[in-house]
Formats: structure tokens, sequence, C-alpha cells
């Protein structure tokens, strides 16, 4: 069971036996009410502490940029196994104001909340990952980053979404281009219905029926 093809025949690639795709529900039935939201002068650099975010490479755009930028750069460091990365990260960030670790757990409102406000959210893994993060940042008219070695944005960019590379991201953090546009947004918005609409969990159930009672024939 995965969220793509892409992701799908990525690790088919690898694998010696794949059973027939099944594509995961979205879990979700969300109204096609698009409201662009009003965004704060922020970015969401990862989704954990976790080493797989690779935070230091963005880190180094950022510093490197020479850009003084108005932008705060928020991170989810609030649960995660690789405590001696984090310690890391955090001494790398600790004497530079714009980097406000988000420490504690934080409720799901607050989670909605930020994603509401936020302006772009950076994922540097090169494996999929993050997705809820990612569907959050869909909904919510932020603009998404994402590693170019990451199927997700081959994914998404596959169904209509304008998500761009950590590369662009280099780009826009010199220019302060780090919000979409109205345009850009409502698009993502409607790529969003359309991707919620077209894997319901009844969908699910439907080829999952199938595919056992296609079994159960043999």
């Amino acid at each position: 069971m995965m969220y793509s093809e892409e992701e799908y025949n990525f690790v088919k690639k690898y694998a010696k036996f794949m059973p027939k795709l099944l594509i995961a529900p979205m879990g979700m039935n969300v109204e096609n009410d698009f409201q662009f939201c009003t965004k704060d002068n922020y970015i969401l650099l990862g989704n954990s502490r976790g080493i797989y975010n690779n935070h230091l490479e963005v880190i180094d755009i950022i510093k490197a940029s020479g850009n003084l930028s108005p932008y705060v750069v928020k991170m989810f460091l609030s649960y995660g196994p690789q405590e001696k990365y984090f310690r890391f990260v955090e001494s790398v960030i600790s004497e530079n104001p714009i980097f406000e670790p988000i420490i504690d757990f934080v409720s799901p409102e607050d989670f909605v909340k930020i994603y509401k406000n936020a302006s772009a959210l950076v994922i540097n893994s090169y494996r999929q990952m993050a997705l809820a993060n990612i569907i959050a940042a869909l909904r919510y008219n932020t603009k998404i980053y994402l590693s170019t070695k990451n199927v997700t944005k081959i994914w998404l960019e596959n169904k209509g979404f304008y998500v761009y590379s950590i590369e662009d991201f280099a780009s826009d953090y010199k220019t302060n281009n780090l919000k979409l546009t109205c345009e850009q947004a409502q698009n993502n918005y409607e790529k969003f219905i359309a991707l919620t609409q077209e894997n319901t969990n009844y969908v699910f159930h439907c080829k999952l029926l199938d595919i056992l009672q296609n079994k159960a024939k043999r």
C-alpha cells in the first residue's frame, strides 16, 4: 500500500517482489471552499529532529545567502530518535535569532494554525516522508520546496501541483519570493480536492475487496 504509482515504481526497481499496487486513501473529506490564506513571514524547515530531514544543507543555504530576510525559520524538533544529531543542529542554530526550534509537541489545532500562517514548507529529505505536513501545506496555500531526489516531488508535479526544488528555495530566499500567488494557491487547492476525491476510503475498500476476491478465485 502506497500513496502513489511513482513511489511504487521507484521501490519496484530495488525489490525482488512487489504485490499489486494499492493506493492508500487520503482519509479526509474536504469541501471545495478555497480561501487564500494571509501568510506570516515565517517558513517551516523539516518535520522532525530526524537526520533524514537534512536540515543542515538548508541551514547552510540560508546562512550563505547574505540576505537580511524578514522570514523566521521555524523547525519542528519535538520528536525523533537522533538525539546526537538534534543536539548538533540545535548548536548550529542557537546563536542565530532567525531560527526558532519548536521543541514541545503541538496540538492538532495549533498544527493547523501553524500551516495556515506559514509562507513555505521546506522538506529536504531524499525519500518519501512528512506526508501529513505536505498535505497540510497543500490544503492551506503553503509554498512547498522538496528535494529533486524525493519521489514525492515527482508525484505532486505529475498531479499538476506547483512544487519547487531546494535549488529554487536558494534562489527564492535571496529575493524573498517565498509565498504562492493567489493563482498558484488556488491551483494547488483544486488539485488537492481532486486528489482527496480520487483516493477515498470507499475507493480503497472496493479495490482491496477486488484484490481479495481475485486471490480467492485462484
